[in-house]
């Protein structure tokens, strides 16, 4: 029987989404903070981050290549 490395299979396309998604993720939980800081203090969140963070919930509403 031949096992197949999956991992292997994957497209160049394929490995940059998932890269894509993780760096995506830990922008988000990085700055959480910012929106817990607005919702209990009002302070507002930079733009900055806000359009990041809009920009990586992007990302990963992205469907992954094929």
């Amino acid at each position: 029987m031949i096992k197949v490395n999956w991992e292997q299979k994957k497209t160049e396309r394929q490995r940059e989404h998932e890269d894509d998604q993780i760096k995506a993720q830990r922008y988000l939980k990085k700055t959480d903070w910012y929106i817990s800081r607005a919702f209990e203090d009002g302070v507002p969140v930079p733009k900055e981050v806000s359009e990041k963070r809009r920009a990586a919930k992007a990302t990963l509403n992205k469907e992954p290549p094929e």
